[in-house]
């Protein structure tokens, strides 16, 4: 394992572990806090995940390429669930033994029971009752759940994931940029494209301090990182379990969009590939020299699937989203890493995969509502 790995493990570690702290004084959940007083926890979150980015973006250049040392979108995805679960036992079970809550909870589920117990004393007070309940949820929504919608839904999911695949496997020939362009005429988009590229680059290299700044909401690291944090804090927040079952739909949707958004562009590039803006000479790069395909942009991509599934559902959470986003795509042009049609694109397919996603997540309802049914039972839901 690199040190890069292990300083971007730690990094979203302590960063989940302030958001838990800053979620426990929201969400009323009395035995997920470490500090009693709401005000102090609050600050002690918010500082805690300032601490980890400054200490994490502050003192080295984390805008390297994976073929470099960096860490591909798999394997940042992978260390950063690793961060969250191990941030999740640490603070829960820290609390358990520095704390004592109530011994006998009988009416309470789900993360409820923090507001009474630690987890430790729930988990073992109904671990031999779990089994049993986890059948119950199971036959309680095969018998809720229309067969015919059920079926539907997953026929439609299984012939989305393999088209996909099939697209994918017949590929032989990557198309040139320009051979496309050509082909559908469209040199005058393109050309408008490349100037407004030029339009917000040229003011990169001038300015150490604006370039250093860019290049942080830029990385491949802060922004999905951001956001990554958001689903995390979302599952957990709420004051009743109706409305954090609303967040925890946002946060699977928000997870199976961007799934199929990287296994689309995926098979894209199996067929297209256009050259990143740096390879024009007229453009100014100040990041690390991408050799993927720029268009449609991936990380903006999956960004854009997570702020149009929230907006669907929540649209205070969706705009905030958009707008983190939006931020992200121009920074991306200004540091010389993706032309204004690659965001565009991203933005359109990202919408276009939330939407699927969402109608198809209303024909299978009975199984996302099972999965946190399950989690319920072992208080983590």
């Amino acid at each position: 394992m690199s040190l890069f790995a292990i300083e971007y493990f730690f990094f979203a570690l302590v960063s989940n572990l302030g958001l838990l702290i800053l979620v426990a004084s929201k969400s009323r959940l009395e035995y997920m806090k470490l500090i009693n007083s709401t005000r102090k926890s609050f600050v002690v979150g918010i500082l805690t995940i300032v601490i980890a980015f400054v200490s994490y973006f502050g003192f080295k250049n984390r805008n390297i390429n994976d073929f470099e040392g960096g860490l591909d979108a798999n394997m940042q995805a992978l260390f950063f669930i690793l961060a969250t679960f191990t941030a999740i036992m640490v603070m829960l079970i820290s609390i358990s033994i520095l704390r004592k809550g109530k011994s006998e909870i009988y009416t309470i589920s789900g993360l409820d029971v923090l507001k009474e117990s630690t987890y430790l004393q729930a988990f073992f007070n109904r671990s031999k009752s779990i089994p049993s309940l986890m059948l119950l949820v199971i036959n309680e929504a095969r018998a809720k759940s229309s067969s015919l919608k059920l079926s539907i839904g997953l026929i439609l999911t299984l012939s989305f994931a393999v088209g996909l695949q099939v697209a994918y496997s017949i590929s032989s020939k990557i198309t040139d940029w320009t051979e496309l362009v050509a082909r559908l005429d469209l040199a005058s988009i393109v050309d408008y494209d490349l100037k407004l590229s030029l339009a917000i680059n040229r003011y990169a290299g001038k300015s150490y301090v604006i370039d250093s700044t860019i290049g942080i909401f830029a990385s491949d690291y802060f922004f999905p990182v951001i956001f990554a944090l958001f689903m995390v804090g979302i599952w957990f927040n709420g004051t009743n379990p109706k409305e954090r079952s609303v967040n925890q739909h946002i946060v699977l949707f928000s997870v199976v969009s961007l799934a199929f958004v990287n296994w689309i562009i995926f098979v894209v590039n199996a067929y297209l590939f256009r050259p990143r803006p740096f390879e024009n000479q007229q453009i100014n790069l100040i990041f690390y020299e991408a050799t993927d395909s720029s268009f449609p942009s991936n990380s903006l991509a999956v960004l854009f699937a997570i702020s149009i599934s929230a907006l669907i559902i929540n649209q205070r959470y969706g705009i905030l989203l958009l707008c983190l986003s939006a931020v992200y795509g121009m920074s991306r042009i200004y540091v010389g890493v993706h032309y204004p049609l690659d965001i565009f694109s991203a933005l359109i397919l990202g919408g276009i995969v939330a939407v699927i996603v969402w109608y198809l997540g209303k024909l299978i309802y009975p199984i996302p509502l099972a999965f946190i049914k399950l989690l319920r039972l072992f208080f983590l839901a």
